[in-house]
């Protein structure tokens, strides 16, 4: 019997928003940390400093237009292909190692070939933070890795503005949602990041 070969996963690459920005913050806490994963081709201070881009670029979306949309794209594009140097990068120095894989923050391809769909979530409560805050509650999934949510401002006819992802979050009883106007009203919706499918549908 063949040897199953631990392949790291760039799926991020095909990722929304804050997938990327999640993946990068993953791998800024995880990978520097590691010995055996010394001397990367992109250092800790670079990716920061892209991470931190990226995370503005995705707030100035909310007051912002084309200009602002092809700014966060342009970041989204420097970040990935950072990442992406790094991930080859890992998936020579692991050694077919899952334990060294998933020690610097990326994600293993999966070999699970059977298609499945997380359940879409339901939001549970929805709760006031700081100014310019929402936190969001949402029924829990074991199988579920991370959880993304989207606001829309509601307009005053009651039309939705365009959807503006937050940071990815893993606890499903605190989604952060921030970079909103005090005293203004927002749609939000969360959906699962995980199963075979890459995410389940977007909560009502």
């Amino acid at each position: 019997m063949n040897e199953e070969i631990n392949r790291v996963s760039l799926s991020f690459a095909r990722g929304t928003d804050s997938i990327v920005e999640g993946t990068a913050n993953a791998v800024l806490s995880k990978l520097y940390a590691v010995p055996e994963l010394a001397n990367p081709p992109v250092t800790a201070a670079v990716l920061e400093t892209a991470t931190l881009a990226m995370t503005a670029s995705m707030a100035a979306l909310v007051n912002g237009g084309k200009l602002a949309t092809a700014e966060k794209n342009q970041r989204k594009a420097v970040l990935v292909d950072l990442l992406k140097q790094l991930a080859y990068f890992v998936q020579m120095k692991c050694e077919n190692s899952l334990t060294l894989l998933l020690a610097s923050g990326f994600q293993p391809v999966s070999t699970n070939r059977t298609r499945t769909q997380l359940p879409k979530p339901v939001i549970l409560r929805v709760e006031g933070g700081m100014s310019g805050q929402t936190v969001l509650s949402v029924s829990a999934n074991p199988n579920v890795r991370s959880w993304q949510a989207e606001s829309a401002l509601v307009g005053e006819d009651g039309s939705l503005g365009p959807w503006i992802s937050a940071p990815p979050a893993t606890d499903s009883r605190r989604i952060l949602v921030d970079h909103q106007q005090p005293g203004k009203l927002y749609a939000h919706h969360v959906r699962g990041v995980g199963g075979t499918t890459g995410c389940s549908d977007w909560s009502n």
